[in-house]
């Protein structure tokens, strides 16, 4: 279902079919788009009496699919490569979401999208060949997927908020239009040298907090940048500073995901890498 565990009701799991479109409720209030045969959302579905929300996009469900339309406001979930090598050029994912999936807009043709401060997760390859310009990845998105922008002839700029902790191997590789990277993170990031390629470090400008530059200078794989600036964020305004400092993350609950974005029960974890969350505060964990 590619739906996140704790949202998921086993005793009401139902599949139907309305006006040719499939659905899968996984509670009593919701519903996941599975197929659709008039590449379109609706935000509610009526099934045996019952009104369900439909508040995620299953796998592939757009795939090679035309999409001109807006998302309904409840979506929280979009699948892997549920926009896959569809036609979608614009769009705003809605405040409510809070995953996107592996591949999930993978080789569209998708030029702009407007990521909520709510998003906590966004899969491998989520923008992978894409025609995406400039990119701002929201406050709580804290680690860069694997190969986020791979392959993208037309990224210019991208924006990484105050909590990036990691950026995984060729979130940036084959990016040759990249020419700004601003990064607000006092401390540089974990990553390696094949994040990006080796034209953007000669070419592109780091753009990091003014009292901190010299950290990126002597840290790897930043000080491969030619041209590194500072900025001094008291003159930024920043989307959702401030939310995830409420609770610290010693008192939060701690949650666990897949490097595609999907929510999984810690008590039956299977062999792999997944990533713990825990308030404000994303770690890489392997289980054997």
């Amino acid at each position: 279902l590619f739906m996140p565990a704790s949202a998921v009701d086993a005793e009401n799991i139902s599949v139907f079919e309305e006006d040719g479109n499939w659905y899968c409720a996984y509670n009593d209030r919701c519903a996941a788009l599975l197929k659709t045969s008039d590449n379109n959302i609706i935000s509610r579905v009526m099934h045996d009496g019952k009104l369900y929300s439909v508040t995620a996009i299953g796998a592939e469900v757009f795939k090679s699919k035309d999409f001109d339309m807006d998302l309904p406001s409840q979506i929280e979930y979009i699948g892997t490569n549920a926009f896959l090598q569809s036609s979608v050029s614009s769009i705003t994912v809605p405040e409510n979401a809070k995953y996107i999936g592996l591949g999930a807009f993978g080789l569209s043709e998708l030029k702009s999208i407007s990521l909520p401060t709510t998003l906590l997760v966004l899969g491998d390859q989520a923008f992978y060949a894409t025609k995406i310009t400039s990119l701002e990845l929201p406050i709580n998105i804290d680690v860069i997927a694997r190969g986020l922008c791979a392959d993208n002839k037309y990224l210019e700029s991208v924006v990484m908020l105050t909590r990036v902790t990691s950026i995984d191997e060729q979130a940036f590789a084959s990016c040759p239009a990249l020419k700004s990277i601003s990064l607000y993170t006092d401390v540089p990031p974990a990553a390696t040298s094949g994040v990006f390629d080796t034209a953007t470090y000669s070419g592109a400008t780091l753009i990091v907090p003014q009292d901190h530059v010299k950290d990126y200078e002597s840290a790897d794989p930043w000080y491969r940048f030619n041209n590194i600036r500072g900025i001094d964020l008291s003159e930024i305004e920043i989307p959702g500073a401030g939310i995830s400092d409420v609770i610290a993350d010693s008192d939060a609950k701690a949650e666990y995901y897949t490097v595609s974005g999907l929510k999984v029960d810690p008590e039956n974890l299977i062999p792999g890498l997944y990533i713990k969350r825990q308030g404000a505060t994303s770690t890489k964990i392997y289980v054997k």
